[in-house]
């Protein structure tokens, strides 16, 4: 809880030096070579990748392989990056209220659990990180058995064996079996509560609204998915057109699926979650409209026009979700992960 962010930190620093080549002299290499190195976090996976010309392939991977295997978690690099992220965490914030609430939200609806956590963190965990915390966490995270590893090229497969593969193949992680997920059970008590975040700056309110309802290993997940895209998935859902077009109350409204989003593991019980972000005077207004429309939502589901926008629509996009083999790798991937 005091740590929150050592994660993010650690993979960017992992990044930044290497095997006795800093920052600048790592990815200066890198760049000679026309390719490029990153690692992320999401809820429930960290990922590391590479991209690189087929002909530079071997050097590439060489420094790749490097900054996963051998990285330098230097003091001075270490500072250098604590101060870029603090400055780009407040930033956000500040750019963001959405982002704000959202923590706000997530953090009532997940009792402080750490499943309800994000992954950049918190100033607290960034400003209070060591760098003997972050090699510590990195040993605990990595060497081990092999983790996924997935290859997106023109090379023949036996090469991809021979000169990918095999070289990679020690790098790994233990497998881990004590997950927060796995302790939090996602239960909504009955009643409503609500948290109010004074701000006495602003104009417009942000409000969420949400509960925990379904996961995708429910046999009508997909019909729950769909609903809510009909209901707040995008400019021709009820949400938009009643709370905007028709009411004029707020800019925008919709609703979502939090695993959808990324925001938790796909096989735990997602909250389905109300977002609006009216002007200050319509706020008492714009509340018990959105309750009141999920409410019928939920008494009188949805009409044949709306299934009939919502399906037109999802078969036209289909193809764009996969018009490029980087995104069916994508796609392959988190499909293997799960």
């Amino acid at each position: 809880a005091n740590r929150r962010g050592l994660t993010r930190f650690m993979l960017r620093l992992m990044m930044r030096g290497a095997g006795g080549l800093d920052h600048q002299a790592l990815h200066g290499r890198l760049e000679r070579l026309g390719a490029s190195i990153g690692a992320g976090a999401s809820s429930d996976q960290i990922s590391f990748r590479l991209a690189t010309l087929s002909e530079h392939l071997d050097e590439a991977l060489g420094l790749f392989h490097t900054a996963i295997t051998q990285p330098d978690f230097a003091e001075a690099e270490a500072e250098t990056l604590r101060k870029e992220l603090i400055s780009a965490w407040i930033a956000d914030r500040e750019e963001s209220k959405q982002l704000r609430a959202q923590e706000v939200y997530h953090e009532q609806l997940f009792g402080g659990d750490p499943a309800g956590y994000s992954s950049d963190g918190r100033l607290e965990g960034l400003r209070g990180a060591t760098v003997a915390e972050l090699r510590a966490h990195y040993k605990a995270m990595l060497g081990g058995p092999p983790p996924l590893l997935a290859v997106l090229s023109d090379l023949p497969q036996v090469e991809v064996e021979r000169r990918v593969v095999q070289p990679l193949a020690k790098v790994g992680h233990e497998a881990q079996r004590d997950f927060p997920w796995d302790r939090f059970k996602g239960d909504t008590p009955l009643g409503r509560r609500v948290t109010i975040v004074p701000d006495p700056q602003t104009n417009t309110d942000e409000v969420l609204l949400g509960g925990f309802t379904a996961t995708e290993t429910d046999p009508g997940w997909h019909l729950h998915r769909l609903i809510a895209m009909i209901f707040g998935g995008d400019m021709n859902a009820r949400l938009f057109r009643i709370v905007r077009a028709e009411r004029g109350i707020s800019y925008g409204a919709s609703a979502w699926y939090d695993s959808a989003q990324g925001r938790m593991p796909r096989d735990h019980r997602s909250p389905f979650s109300l977002y609006t972000f009216p002007n200050t005077d319509r706020t008492a207004e714009a509340v018990p409209l959105l309750l009141s429309l999920y409410e019928a939502l939920v008494r009188e589901g949805v009409t044949d026009e709306e299934l009939n926008r919502a399906r037109k629509g999802l078969i036209n996009s289909h193809p764009f979700s996969l018009d490029s083999p980087q995104k069916q790798l994508a796609a392959r991937i988190d499909e293997a992960l799960y």
